[in-house]
């Protein structure tokens, strides 16, 4: 299965599938991005690695698999389901669910050893009404100014508190999260972050002066990881920039990051030609048009918002004309001999020209360069896996199929 020339690469990887449309991941190129943050952060930092969303669209279980040798203290997601899945595959490290989750999951999170995060006033009371004095590893978020979730400080003594005195529960880490960090809504952003900082370092104090031990300390993203080493404490949580190589406005230390989405491909299942007074779709043709088809569409998670911007076919550049629920329509305008089959190329290169997540955001009108593949997320399409020109695995639904 190695090979260096990229069409074959996409023809094995297409006719091994049964919907022609994939999505091609480095996964080698994520391992390298993992070790350029340890060797900023070195051996005094533990790291989280989020793969929520099922890791930004690049899929939870294989990045987990892909990173669980690295030497990694653990993952990070927002979903149990995704989590289970992890340790159905064997991952073994710590799993922190991230907030969001009720005391309903609480036999769940006990039963697959699984992290809970506490975030709000007598959450931990809730669930320990749920399993009346068994254990459970907790981590317990401090609002330090995004809003989102979090206790105050005197909550999160109290909670602390009542966790010690009351219940089994083994406080594993306390968490806050800076963000934006690069805020274009923000003119403040640098104070904004530092002020998040300042806090959370007071909580860690407070907790500390009351005489508590708590392992993990985590306050940086991987934007915040790159810019303010004072917010490293001893555990950072990276996964947007390993997967989309994404660095921050003046960073204090560069990291050579590598993108390790490469492409996004589909294949012609239908051509037809129409005259002048032809009807396709919500059109009357008033001249000759060439009409090609692809098997990818809105349930994929390709937004109608691509309709208009360019894709690749035999190295030329052709406009989408269509997407319907399944299905993506090319506007060829004219008969340039194309076959029944041919690769199309919605992301990535073919030939001399390629097509970028910074094009696909430009016309989409996305300020998020996640945005394009994170629609994508939905597990029905295939991801393939490669890394040093060697296809590793093809997984749809779950499932790791090789034809």
């Amino acid at each position: 299965m190695c090979t260096n020339d990229n069409s074959k690469l996409d023809k094995l990887i297409l006719d091994s599938i049964c919907k022609p449309a994939f999505l091609e991941i480095d996964t080698g190129r994520i391992v390298e991005n993992l070790r350029a943050f340890k060797s900023l952060i070195g051996s005094g930092v533990d790291i989280l690695i989020a793969v929520k969303g099922n890791a930004y669209g690049l899929g939870a279980v294989e990045t987990a698999l892909a990173l669980n040798g690295e030497g990694v203290y653990g993952f990070s997601t927002g979903s149990i389901y995704e989590a289970m899945e992890m340790r159905e595959a064997g991952i073994t490290r710590p799993i922190q669910i991230f907030p969001g989750i009720t005391a309903s999951s609480a036999g769940m999170l006990r039963e697959h050893n699984l992290m809970p995060t506490f975030s709000h006033a007598g959450e931990a009371a809730e669930f320990e009404r749920r399993l009346k004095g068994e254990k459970l590893k907790v981590w317990l978020k401090l609002d330090t100014g995004l809003g989102r979730f979090g206790y105050t400080l005197g909550e999160l003594l109290e909670e602390i508190k009542y966790i010690s005195e009351n219940t089994r529960f083994e406080i594993d880490g306390i968490c806050s999260h800076i963000g934006p960090v690069d805020s274009k809504l923000n003119a403040n952003k640098d104070y904004y972050n530092r002020l998040q900082i300042e806090r959370f370092t007071a909580a860690k104090a407070a907790v500390e002066g009351q005489g508590y031990y708590v392992p993990h300390y985590q306050l940086a993203s991987a934007f915040a990881t790159q810019r303010y080493p004072e917010a490293w404490f001893n555990t950072v949580c990276i996964g947007t920039s390993l997967y989309y190589a994404q660095k921050p406005e003046n960073p204090a230390g560069k990291l050579a990051l590598k993108p390790p989405v490469i492409a996004l491909k589909s294949m012609l299942v239908s051509i037809k030609s129409f005259r002048p007074g032809d009807t396709c779709m919500d059109h009357v043709f008033s001249e000759n048009r060439v009409i090609g088809t692809m098997p990818i569409g809105m349930a994929d998670g390709l937004s109608v918002a691509n309709v208009g911007r360019d894709v690749l076919v035999r190295g030329k550049r052709y406009k989408i004309f269509a997407i319907c629920l399944e299905h993506c329509l090319i506007d060829f305008v004219r008969d340039e001999g194309f076959e029944l089959y041919d690769t199309v190329t919605l992301l990535g290169r073919d030939g001399d020209e390629s097509i970028g997540l910074e094009e696909i955001c430009r016309h989409c009108n996305y300020d998020d360069i996640k945005a394009p593949v994170v629609e994508l997320s939905d597990t029905s399409v295939a991801r393939a896996y490669v890394s040093d020109g060697l296809l590793k695995q093809i997984v749809i639904n779950g499932k790791s199929i090789i034809r």
